[in-house]
């Protein structure tokens, strides 16, 4: 129930966790689009749950994303654990404190990734690696035990973009703006895509102009999208579920992205970005990206040959600004804090030290 990005952050914790000598396994439900090839490909074991179910859950919001009730999902998960696991990491909106207090007598520590805070989560450790949340957000809904890690410090980013971000931002000391990239979710059900294609061919910008969209195999619009770029008045290209994401984004003069977890992506190769607004829970990270002048927010569809124009004018900004926001760190801390938790459960004592001249 993940898009890609978000399963191929998690699977940027899962190299830091086996660096430091962990066994991983992944627990997956065969949702439409899912992940569970690349994983693998990965070289993860993957244990698959039964298909998501046609009748949601009605007890926790959002539970659709589960494919199953919690029930029935923390059942599925226990008959597959085929053993006690150390720590045991949910990242899906639809798992409670139900699902929770199912799995705890199955590991030593439970953690939950989120960036909602609205619920009641008995558990261990939480990660929120949102730019702006706090532990405050999550306080009256967690156990005092429970040790949060939230904002940008824990920002969960693949490797390969650690390879990209000097020559992005390099490259940018002298802006022009002849290529723009559009990629709002690899699914994009509404096809968002489409109308800014179109709202594009509107503005001032030159034919010679190099436009490249960005969808997931799981897209049902690729069709219609190859249609309208194929008619398209610049030089179009469609890139359909890449593995290159960091390095096409580098090449990139301006990018028009969904306001989720790849923001932090762009920001982090100082990628010039119009933001879209796709999801209600994107309103945060595109008020603090604003606030921070580190990118534009398309408000209205009909704005966008507006927007491109100021953008044209503020691409040096909007690049130094959002280059500074993400320093590519928040794997190791968070496998660091992971594992420092399992330690204390374990009954080690971490004390502080000073290092000697």
């Amino acid at each position: 129930s993940k898009t890609a990005s978000q399963v191929k952050d998690i699977v940027t914790l899962a190299d830091k966790l086996k660096q430091g000598g962990a066994d991983i396994y992944f627990f997956c439900r065969p949702h439409p689009g899912n992940l569970i090839d690349f994983i693998k490909d990965k070289k993860y074991k993957v244990r698959i749950l039964e298909s998501p179910k046609k009748t949601p859950s009605k007890n926790i919001k959002n539970t659709k994303l589960l494919g199953a009730s919690q029930t029935q999902d923390s059942s599925q998960m226990i008959k597959k654990l085929e053993g006690r696991f150390d720590c045991i990491i949910a990242d899906n909106y639809a798992i409670g404190d139900l699902w929770l207090k199912k799995l705890r007598p199955h590991c030593n520590m439970l953690m939950v990734i989120d960036d909602l805070g609205n619920r009641s989560l008995n558990c261990d450790l939480i990660l929120d690696h949102n730019f702006g949340s706090t532990p405050e957000k999550y306080t009256k809904h967690i156990p005092n035990s429970c040790e949060i890690l939230a904002g940008k410090k824990y920002t969960l980013l693949r490797q390969e973009f650690n390879k990209w971000r000097k020559l992005s931002i390099e490259r940018r000391k002298n802006p022009e703006l002849k290529s723009i990239l559009i990629s709002l979710g690899g699914a994009d059900p509404k096809n968002i895509t489409s109308k800014i294609i179109l709202e594009l061919q509107k503005s001032k910008l030159p034919k010679k102009t190099n436009l490249t969209v960005i969808l997931g195999h799981s897209s049902i619009h690729i069709e219609s999208v190859k249609k309208l770029l194929k008619n398209c008045n610049f030089k179009a290209d469609l890139k359909i579920g890449i593995n290159n994401m960091a390095e096409v984004l580098s090449k990139c003069d301006l990018a028009i992205g969904a306001a989720g977890s790849s923001s932090w992506e762009r920001c982090y190769l100082g990628v010039p970005t119009i933001l879209v607004r796709i999801a209600d829970n994107q309103n945060e990270i595109v008020d603090i990206l604003r606030s921070q002048s580190a990118a534009e927010y398309l408000n209205d569809i009909n704005e966008l040959p507006n927007i491109i124009n100021l953008s044209k004018k503020k691409l040096t900004q909007l690049s130094e600004n959002s280059s500074k926001l993400v320093d590519g760190q928040g794997a190791d801390r968070v496998s660091k804090e992971i594992f420092k938790k399992y330690f204390c459960f374990h009954g080690y004592k971490f004390i502080s030290y000073s290092e000697l001249n």
